[in-house]
């Protein structure tokens, strides 16, 4: 492996891996991934994986962060997509302002949040803070959280408020748990041991302190790490892709473990493994996967760059890269539903690792942040005059 992507977390995340992966029917079974996992996941340092050493965390690079997440996704869908979002709150606390910032980390460095980044609930400005309600979908998680996350619109005198740009004006809320009531809602296809349930926040006053903006390009972020000082958008977008590259990469594992005991009911003389046309399809799909993976790499490693030089995301890198998380998804999407077919009947049963893969994959392709239209908006860029694509910053 290349040291550019060995971090001792990932070590600890391997050796952990087989019984993530024997355990993965349990977890869907309970929509959760089983507690003692959990606890062990955070001993081996998932929970500060991108916290700053100076904190006391792992601080992996990007790339580091990719492979701890690929190979849990690669164990178990649900297990992948958890790691994925302690990254994605690991990156976003540090664009809180600093008394949230200094709260959060005052017990060490393992933060334990949950919520919504989407801004689907209601905010009001108030003397001293924003008054702060709604009811959120997706705050996954198989853990209980010390601290919520719920991000909304700003509203005045009844109407959603835009900025001078004409975007909306949102506001991030940081709320101890208590301040969330969760509901049973999350009963799904796919991802079951993610815990993504839905939570309700009745209207609570947050102070000025614990309000923060996470796609505002120029809020400053309290991390002094050139890595989590780029756009939020530019650093997720590589973990959503190791999420399905994860899982893809588990069903080509599950569907090889498989051929070398499958035999055909017209050709029992026959293992799978022995047939030269499987041979060939399952050489075929390893090579488009690793394509996959090798072109986030190389988008993963252009952003690494980016940070150690200080250079602005123009709006054109940021359209690039989006379009590709895109490819990335539609393409594993593909890569498991040839797998699941190639397994013939063994794939539909419930006992079959496979068929988990064929729904654990759609599941996480439904995230607005694989979705197609980000190729529009990267060819509505390619189409335009190279001044004007080169000349604009992107946000965050």
């Amino acid at each position: 492996m290349d040291l550019a992507q060995h971090s001792i977390l990932l070590d600890r995340i391997l050796a952990l891996s087989p019984e993530i992966a024997a355990r993965s029917e349990e977890a869907e079974r309970n929509r959760a991934v089983p507690p003692d996992l959990v606890g062990r996941l955070r001993e081996a340092g998932l929970f500060r994986l991108m916290v700053p050493k100076s904190l006391g965390g792992e601080e992996l690079s990007l790339l580091q962060a990719v492979r701890v997440i690929e190979a849990l996704a690669r164990a178990d869908g649900s297990a992948g997509w958890n790691a994925m979002v302690i990254f994605g709150y690991n990156v976003a606390v540090g664009r809180f302002p600093r008394e949230a910032f200094e709260r959060v980390f005052a017990n060490g460095p393992d933060v334990v949040m949950r919520g919504a980044l989407a801004p689907l609930g209601k905010a009001r400005a108030t003397e001293g803070g924003y008054l702060i309600a709604g009811q959120w979908p997706f705050a996954s998680g198989s853990y209980d959280p010390e601290w919520i996350v719920a991000s909304g619109r700003v509203y005045e005198n009844g109407l959603p408020s835009s900025l001078p740009s004409g975007e909306p004006k949102m506001v991030m809320a940081l709320l101890p748990a208590e301040a969330a009531r969760f509901l049973d809602t999350w009963d799904t296809v796919g991802l079951c041991g993610s815990t993504s349930h839905d939570f309700v926040v009745e209207e609570t006053l947050v102070r000025e302190g614990y309000i923060g903006n996470l796609f505002d390009p120029s809020a400053p972020s309290q991390y002094d790490t050139p890595l989590l000082r780029l756009p939020f958008r530019a650093l997720t977008g590589p973990t959503h892709s190791a999420v399905v590259v994860g899982i893809a990469q588990g069903a080509l594992d599950d569907i090889i473990e498989l051929s070398r005991t499958k035999r055909g009911a017209f050709n029992p003389g026959l293992l799978l493994a022995e047939d030269p046309v499987f041979r060939h399809r399952i050489g075929q799909l390893s090579s488009r996967l690793a394509t996959v993976r090798g072109t986030l790499d190389r988008m993963v490693l252009q952003i690494e760059q980016r940070a150690a030089s200080s250079a602005a995301t123009s709006l054109f890198d940021s359209a690039e890269a989006s379009a590709l998380v895109s490819f990335a998804h539609s393409e594993c999407v593909a890569i498991v539903d040839e797998i699941f077919a190639l397994g013939g009947s063994a794939a539909i049963y419930r006992s079959s690792p496979i068929q988990r893969r064929w729904r654990d994959v759609r599941c996480a392709t439904q995230h607005v942040g694989a979705s197609p239209a980000n190729y529009g908006k990267l060819g509505g860029l390619l189409v335009a005059e190279p001044e004007a694509r080169e000349s604009s910053t992107a946000a965050a």
